[in-house]
């Protein structure tokens, strides 16, 4: 069991290693679009030359002329990173990733994921608290064609940085 020095440390490098993919849900619009349209609310501003758009009540993604390149057929998008984005299920509150063209690489699966940093991306199986309480879920590395990188054997994974992630394995 985690003491509380060590989940207030886990708690810092969460915050400074990884998002997991809550932020979207509170971006509402981008300061300066680089189109203007009366069809699509936009969520989140060019990445990858894309800006991540809600017709209600689905999300998709627009290029930069505002052209849909990714059909508003998700319940949320997040931002794209390394060309794959993290989308959502409502119904089954699971995430799934797609490429820029909108093909699943993965099927809806994850309880929670990450966004792609160098090739890789933190998945978790189970309890989205496995921070907090540890053993009641499992996480794991994907690559970029969605398949199984680094086994699923950590209680908790972040982000990579600069060839590093930090993990939680038997509490440690």
């Amino acid at each position: 069991m985690l003491g509380m020095k060590g989940i207030k440390l886990l708690m810092l490098l969460a915050l400074s290693y990884s998002h997991f993919s809550y932020a979207s849900m509170e971006v509402e619009y981008c300061k300066y679009p680089p189109f203007e349209s009366n069809q699509y609310t936009i969520k989140l501003c060019m990445q990858d030359s894309m800006s991540v758009v809600e017709r209600v009540p689905y999300w998709g993604a627009v290029d930069l002329n505002g052209v849909e390149v990714i059909p508003t057929q998700y319940d949320l998008i997040d931002s794209f990173s390394e060309g794959l984005a993290i989308v959502y299920d409502f119904g089954t509150g699971k995430k799934a990733y797609i490429n820029k063209k909108g093909e699943f690489i993965t099927d809806y699966i994850f309880d929670n994921a990450t966004d792609f940093s160098e090739g890789l991306g933190a998945v978790y199986k189970g309890n989205q608290q496995v921070l907090f309480d540890p053993g009641s879920g499992v996480s794991g590395f994907i690559n970029a064609q969605g398949k199984l990188q680094i086994p699923m054997v950590y209680q908790f994974a972040f982000s990579f940085k600069e060839g590093f992630a930090p993990v939680i394995r038997d509490g440690k």
